[in-house]
């Protein structure tokens, strides 16, 4: 993932650690990372953030 986003490993291990401890992603230290499965109200409801976000002016 790392050399597919042109950084470092350090940078994206940090930021898979965040999506851990916010429950998106799973991890497995012999597997790697694994997104874990949303419920649509989950789902709705980041949707919702991110476009607020996005627009924020």
């Amino acid at each position: 993932m790392a050399e597919e986003l042109g950084l470092s490993i350090t940078p994206v291990r940090e930021a898979l650690k965040l999506l851990e401890a916010e429950d998106y992603v799973g991890g497995d230290s012999y597997r790697g990372a694994r997104v874990v499965p949303f419920d649509p109200a989950t789902s709705a409801e980041i949707l919702g953030l991110r476009v607020w976000l996005e627009t924020a002016r």
